[in-house]
């Protein structure tokens, strides 16, 4: 895939889930990653859908992607602190336990 075309289909990504369409942009992502497995910002996003769609415990490893990539990553850590109460506390818990932060 070409850049200009990664980055294309990664912007399409990210409107979609701005847009409140989780299982679209998770399919994108879904189809970015199976060439780029530890591109830190598709990790993100992935996680980010899946938490939308109610799979927390799936999304761990992915945003745990980012923060190997980008340290602290606030964008993480800022995401994870916004979840309603329908994430689970555990998730949260479990996701930090792994950083050892």
């Amino acid at each position: 895939m070409l850049p200009s075309d990664f980055d294309s289909k990664r912007s399409e990504g990210e409107q979609l889930f701005l847009h409140g369409k989780f299982a679209e942009a998770l399919a994108v992502f879904a189809d970015l990653l199976q060439t780029n497995p530890s591109n830190p910002t598709l990790n993100f996003w992935y996680g980010a859908s899946l938490i939308k769609l109610g799979h927390s415990e799936q999304a761990i490893k992915h945003f745990y992607l980012k923060l190997e990539a980008d340290g602290n990553n606030a964008t993480v850590l800022n995401f994870l602190a916004a979840q309603p109460c329908r994430t689970p506390a555990g998730m949260m818990k479990r996701f930090f336990n792994l950083k050892r932060f």
